[in-house]
């Protein structure tokens, strides 16, 4: 995609924000919405709070909403994921030696199946048959808790094993059609960012156990590289390997993962500086693998991938994730989703 082009589509997107903003519940006075002294009509980012309406590329997106304007408003807003969650096809929650997966928000996919897992709200879409299938699995402590149960027509099977506050499966309820359209926004939003020209490009990156390596992110929102292989943690050094993305601050960061996207155990994915981070694991194969006790500050992007999300539970050790989108999601043991 050339400059040109390029500018011209994010100038585009941006007027579609400051529209959704409009129209958006907003903690700003009318005309500014995210109350940051910037009017709506000129805020590079009307959605999320930045006076500085700092861009380093200048593509017209502000550093601190790339991510939010890439994803789209069915996908993110006001600075904060709807789903944290989301899949085209499945979503399994897995209970492991008595410790299940916690979603702290709402997932989504057609069909979920939950052996003890814990959410806000469960979205399965599928409009006929099973769309969300609850059980209690082998060793549970507990059943699982779900506040609220809703389908796109299909059966929710055997809701009675959590705990929740309201069910509906008519198909109808206004969740549905934003799951539907968030795994759209997802698959969308993954072959733009994969368009985009990187700032910094790097082969294949593989770090080993207590190693800790640092790749330059300044300068712009696009970071390319061939693959990401994080060694487990061993006994003689319990810690897997760390890698940190240098970034400017206030500016999001995407990392176009093209290969193998593997995070062993006690391994770790940080930036310098916090925002809405994103691996963005492009084409269908291999599967993105999270180990035990892996930690990531960016969500995962991998609309056409299945990722496996493992967890067991040590200490105060969690696999902790700010959110995911894939084809498919498998997660088992104590993994914390969305947990700030």
């Amino acid at each position: 995609m050339s400059k040109s082009a390029r500018t011209a589509f994010a100038l585009l997107l941006v007027l579609t924000l400051r529209t959704r903003a409009a129209t958006a519940t907003c903690f700003g006075p009318p005309g500014d919405c995210d109350g940051d002294g910037v009017p709506d009509a000129v805020d590079d980012c009307p959605g999320v709070e930045d006076p500085d309406q700092a861009d380093a590329d200048g593509d017209g997106i502000g550093d601190s909403c790339f991510v939010q304007t890439m994803l789209g408003g069915s996908a993110v807003t006001n600075g904060y994921y709807d789903f944290l969650v989301t899949a085209e096809k499945t979503v399994t929650f897995k209970d492991k030696q008595d410790f299940s997966p916690t979603v702290f928000g709402d997932v989504c996919a057609p069909k979920i199946h939950s052996d003890c897992g814990f959410a806000t709200t469960m979205v399965g879409s599928a409009p006929k048959g099973t769309a969300i299938a609850f059980s209690t699995g082998r060793g549970c402590l507990s059943p699982g808790y779900v506040n609220v149960i809703i389908t796109g027509g299909g059966r929710a099977t055997h809701a009675d094993v959590p705990g929740y506050d309201s069910i509906d499966t008519t198909g109808t309820h206004p969740r549905v059609a934003d799951c539907r359209a968030t795994v759209a926004a997802a698959h969308a939003a993954s072959a733009r960012l994969a368009g985009l020209t990187p700032v910094h490009s790097y082969g294949n990156v593989t770090v080993g156990p207590g190693q800790q390596v640092t790749l330059d992110a300044h300068g712009g929102h696009i970071v390319d590289v061939q693959s990401i292989t994080l060694l487990a943690g061993t006994l003689e050094s319990f810690y897997g390997g760390t890698l940190v993305f240098d970034n400017d601050p206030g500016t999001d960061i995407v990392v176009n993962v093209h290969g193998q996207l593997s995070i062993g155990q006690n391994a770790e994915i940080a930036f310098t500086f916090g925002g809405l981070h994103v691996l963005n694991a492009l084409g269908r194969t291999p599967t993105v693998t999270t180990a035990k006790f892996a930690y990531l500050e960016p969500a995962i992007l991998a609309p056409s991938r299945t990722v496996r999300l493992t967890g067991d539970y040590f200490g105060d050790d969690f696999t902790l994730i700010p959110a995911v989108w894939a084809r498919t999601v498998y997660m088992s043991g104590m993994i914390d989703v969305g947990d700030e």
